[in-house]
């Protein structure tokens, strides 16, 4: 699965920023969260798009595009007497305080990244559930209850990490090789190179005496790169052509999507003004 951690760490500076922002400031970095919001919804798969556009239209149309990073808490339980208690004959038991943080409506993008061949390796995370993804598994419950603290402590500089591993090894400096200088056979004590046991004399070029038995190419062989008539080239010139039509069929999908999504958020921006 793609798990972006760049994205996850700036949705958590984005929620920290939506809880102590006021005024002038909080309206000054509207335009930043909306940017980052239509970037993690152009690289989302429709699932993780239908519910994240559930969450927010919940939410009243004045608090966008706020609403979409918000990181909710509630409390409940509490001392006795207050309400917060169990009463049994007229004893009553208090409660200890649970808090919940609800996770930002934008975190179901960034957990619903669709496949991508260009994505960051160190984004990629083994599927949760799996083998692989048991090591893993305490981030997909820092993520599932917003534990911020501890999400941060898996991200690395190179990619997703497990706390307390071991550093990568440094970067090796290897001297560069002369190519050349390996080709090159070594040369008797007088300084000059050996001759070859067949008689071919180093630097020259192989003529049909050297080669021996092996015959010389024909005419039609030799011609087959330049003959555009010659299956092979026609064959390759057919899946150059499919391959074109698949990408210019992805590109018109992808643009269709940015479509929607901006006439979405452009609708529900209107609302707000």
């Amino acid at each position: 699965m793609l798990l972006d951690r760049h994205r996850i760490s700036r949705l958590i500076a984005l929620a920290a920023m939506e809880g102590s922002s006021k005024g002038a400031e909080r309206q000054l970095h509207e335009d930043e969260v909306k940017l980052f919001l239509k970037a993690a919804y152009d690289d989302a798969t429709d699932t993780a798009r239908a519910a994240f556009m559930e969450r927010v239209e919940a939410s009243p149309a004045s608090e966008w595009p706020w609403s979409a990073v918000r990181a909710m808490t509630s409390r409940s339980g509490g001392g006795g007497g207050g309400g917060g208690g169990v009463g049994f004959g007229g004893l009553v038991l208090a409660l200890p305080k649970l808090t919940f943080r609800a996770t930002p409506a934008a975190l179901l993008l960034l957990r619903g990244q669709a496949e991508s061949a260009d994505a960051d390796p160190g984004d990629r995370l083994p599927e949760r559930g799996s083998a692989a993804g048991s090591p893993w598994e305490p981030l997909h419950l820092a993520l599932d209850s917003w534990n911020t603290q501890e999400i941060l402590q898996w991200i690395g500089p190179q990619g997703w990490i497990q706390p307390g591993s071991p550093p990568l090894p440094a970067d090796i400096d290897i001297d560069p090789v002369d190519d050349a200088s390996m080709s090159r056979p070594p040369a008797d004590s007088d300084g000059k190179a050996p001759a070859d046991p067949k008689g071919q004399v180093p630097g020259r070029a192989p003529t049909n005496a050297d080669q021996g038995d092996l015959p010389a190419p024909s005419a039609e062989t030799a011609s087959v790169g330049f003959n555009w008539r010659h299956p092979v080239v026609v064959a390759a010139g057919t899946a150059l052509v499919v391959g074109v039509g698949a990408v210019v069929l992805v590109r018109a999908s992808q643009d269709r999507n940015r479509r929607m999504i901006s006439e979405r958020l452009a609708a529900r921006e209107g609302e707000t003004s």
